[in-house]
């Protein structure tokens, strides 16, 4: 059983934060049964084989990086580090960073009380690279109602759907619901019935012929009630972004809407455009109905839910995921007041090619000061923003003369004082 750090108050950024890849753990290390690590070996550790040469701001000396990918990471860093969160903005978000933690630790816990595994063996750290401040990130398995997992697999989804409905501006939400409330025994049944309906609905022709499709699908199990039984029920629907290739005229649009209602039969809505993608991408159940749940409903939650793609990307948008990821590529928000925008940059973080002498490295343990992955600048560790390493491992006697973590102390330092 595990339980939050007594010091808290210190590690309000010890909850995955949004700007934690999901993917440190499988990238960190994975152990088979003998024990000993496979480490994949990204740009950030090793130094660099072919260099770059870039010029530092005030010309006056020069530096060298592994690749442009690099160079334009350096950038994002140097022109986002500084910028400072009104102190009131981050003690909430603290605040709620810390209720978020300690209501993963409690379903985790409870899950672990039934023979569910509910943590890793991951040992990483999230650090500050100009304050040095750090903190542990707890290791969570990948249940999707831990609410510190679902917050970190919402935000990746997120960013994808927010870029593409800013490139697509007649995108529009509609909502589904699957009837009446079913208990806690009939959540999966009813939620693979519910996916095979919306696969169908996005697979008729007037759909087609009304050039709409669907992009985006997340399935929630709405507000916990407790029957007199003692049963849980849940009341199951589904948010969905649709594309349109162009704006339809009112009647003919007004038509559509008739026809989707008479095949779903259930209650269906229509909430327009759509003005934040996170109105649509929610949680799967709220943190706080799961406090009504037992142990043992923990449990079979968890049995229900158990390799169901709640939260899926369709369609175009599947399509431009994988374009990006495939392109080794990545999603930067750029900020900019109230116009802030996504841009596509290349994947700083992207692993080097494998060449022989690397190939079959392994490790009785994983090695110390390894870091993950560098991120862009933040406000997860203080109301001052600055770039983030993931750290596995970490001890603070290597980190400090990895290549990456120099360099951005060099170009971004000035900017954070």
């Amino acid at each position: 059983m595990r339980h939050p750090p007594p010091d808290h108050k210190e590690r309000v950024a010890s909850a995955v934060t949004p700007t934690t890849p999901n993917r440190a753990s499988s990238v960190a290390g994975k152990q088979n049964s003998q024990r000993r690590y496979t480490l994949a070996r990204p740009s950030v550790n090793p130094q660099a084989s072919s260099a770059v040469p870039c010029a530092s701001r005030d010309g006056t000396d020069a530096a060298y990086i592994s690749s442009p990918a690099e160079l334009a990471y350096f950038e994002i860093c140097r022109t986002q580090t500084g910028r400072e969160l009104p102190p009131e903005i981050k003690e909430q978000q603290n605040e709620a960073r810390r209720l978020l933690l300690a209501q993963s630790y409690r379903i985790a816990d409870a899950l672990e009380s039934e023979d569910i595994k509910a943590y890793g063996e991951s040992k990483l750290s999230l650090v500050g690279v100009l304050s040095g401040a750090v903190v542990e990130l707890p290791d969570f398995r990948n249940i999707v109602f831990i609410p510190s997992v679902a917050q970190r697999k919402r935000h990746k989804t997120l960013k994808h759907l927010e870029y593409f409905m800013q490139e697509h501006p007649y995108s529009r939400m509609w909502v589904f619901t699957s009837g009446s409330r079913v208990p806690l025994s009939g959540v999966r049944d009813r939620i693979s019935e519910l996916h095979r309906k919306l696969s169908r609905l996005n697979a008729e022709t007037f759909m087609k012929t009304s050039g709409v499709q669907m992009v985006f699908r997340s399935t929630e199990l709405g507000e916990v009630h407790t029957e007199d039984t003692g049963e849980p029920t849940f009341h199951i629907h589904a948010h969905v972004i649709i594309d349109l290739k162009g704006k339809l005229p009112a009647e003919q649009w007004s038509r559509l809407l008739a026809v989707v209602r008479k095949f779903w039969k259930h209650h269906f809505a229509d909430s327009q455009r759509i003005q934040q993608a996170r109105e649509a991408c929610k949680y799967v159940v709220k943190p706080n109905d799961l406090d009504k749940l037992t142990s043992p409903q923990l449990a079979e939650l968890h049995r229900q839910l158990f390799r169901l793609h709640l939260v899926q990307c369709l369609g175009t948008l599947k399509d431009q995921r994988k374009q990006i990821e495939e392109s080794r590529s990545r999603l930067v928000r750029i900020p900019d007041g109230l116009n802030s925008r996504w841009e596509i940059v290349a994947e700083w973080n992207a692993q080097r090619k494998s060449n022989k002498s690397e190939e079959g490295c392994s490790y009785d343990s994983a090695p110390d000061d390894w870091v993950v992955c560098t991120l862009q600048p933040s406000f997860a560790l203080s109301a001052r923003s600055e770039p983030l390493a993931v750290v596995l491992n970490y001890k603070g006697k290597r980190f400090d003369e990895n290549r990456r973590i120099k360099m951005l102390r060099k170009i971004c330092g000035s900017e954070f004082t």
